[in-house]
């Protein structure tokens, strides 16, 4: 049987959730059937994680459209049976070049953040918006996490919702095995309470409520140490905000900062407790993980967690933008919830949007 062969296009290898879901695709998809190949147009680093028998092309541009020629001719080369991408911007320039090439190939777009929670304010958002919605109007198939966000775009793209499909994102087990063994967080000491929080540092996930949380958390639980994995993006001077308000609320023994991690599992496996809290979110990755890890999880309800967070057995589902919501559910999970053993979850096959 002839292989068929996918180009999976990204402008950045460090993002978060949605760069890591577009290496779990990559991952479930058999050997046998396709030929993988992924594009990274940025200079950022190759994933570590990234498996050997997928052919990993970079260009080393500061920007997705200055790697449009070369782009154009390595799909041009390629001629693959489909495109697959995580940013609706690099979408763009992807349906530019089947126009001008006239290339067959199928063009799939996942959405990682519905339209209306977009960081984007003002011209910048008219203008992308006009972007993406002649994008998405050309692509063959748009990938949302969750109904909302299909509807939500949809309406916001005028994109018939036939075109649409929710699918789940899904976690690489084997990726979570073996890289969650590595090596164990030096921060982390048996004698503390260790929570784990991960995402860019932006106020969208709420980092500032979670410290502000942290501050009734502590005189609850003086052995409690929070972790926040991430560096600052799309709000210069975040971080600064968040570092203002530890020094504020007097948490620096408690509250820390780490920055970006390349392996950030094994502090999910190794964590007591994995906090969410966002204003607004696709469907995060970060709450899968930690749950297939047994970690309980506190998530505020900017997603419907209801089918994968039972209240009381393995986390708690909070109201967002709420700080003393926020306290008490991460209180009462310190107070009731263990870790378990590791939980199989069951994934999408993405194969069949590949065939």
């Amino acid at each position: 049987m002839k292989k068929k062969s996918v180009v999976f296009v990204a402008a950045s290898t460090q993002g978060g959730g949605a760069e890591r879901m577009q290496i779990n695709i990559m991952h479930s998809l058999s050997i046998e059937k396709y030929d993988v190949f992924f594009v990274n147009t940025s200079s950022e680093p190759k994933p570590q994680t990234l498996k050997p028998h997928i052919t990993y092309i970079q260009y080393n541009k500061s920007h997705a459209k200055s790697a449009y020629r070369l782009l154009s001719k390595e799909l041009k080369d390629i001629n693959p049976h489909y495109i697959f991408t995580t940013s609706i911007v690099v979408a763009y320039l992807l349906q530019i070049i089947r126009m001008m090439s006239r290339l067959k190939s199928r063009l799939i777009v996942r959405i990682a953040v519905p339209p209306s929670e977009s960081p984007h304010k003002g011209v910048k958002s008219a203008i992308l918006s006009r972007m993406n919605s002649f994008t998405l109007k050309h692509a063959d198939l748009i990938i949302a996490q969750t109904e909302f966000s299909k509807i939500d775009v949809a309406r916001h793209y005028k994109v018939p919702l036939t075109k649409i499909k929710v699918i789940r994102n899904i976690v690489d087990q084997s990726l979570l095995d073996e890289s969650g063994a590595l090596y164990f967080p030096g921060e982390f000491s048996s004698g503390n309470y260790n929570i784990v929080a991960a995402g860019a540092l932006y106020s969208v996930k709420g980092f500032d409520l979670l410290i502000h949380a942290m501050k009734e958390v502590v005189k609850h639980n003086i052995t409690t140490r929070l972790y926040i994995l991430g560096d600052e993006r799309y709000e210069t001077g975040y971080k600064a905000q968040l570092s203002h308000l530890i020094q504020e609320h007097q948490l620096t023994n408690h509250v820390f900062l780490l920055g970006h991690q390349s392996n950030p599992y094994p502090y999910y496996k190794n964590a007591d407790l994995f906090v969410l809290s966002s204003r607004k979110e696709g469907f995060p990755n970060v709450v899968l993980e930690a749950l297939y890890y047994g970690i309980p999880v506190v998530a505020t309800n900017c997603v419907d967690f209801s089918e994968v967070i039972n209240n009381g057995v393995n986390g708690y589902i909070v109201p967002k933008d709420s700080v003393n919501d926020l306290s008490e559910g991460v209180i009462k999970a310190i107070e009731h919830l263990k870790k378990t053993t590791t939980n199989k979850i069951d994934n999408y096959n993405y194969e069949q949007i590949f065939s």
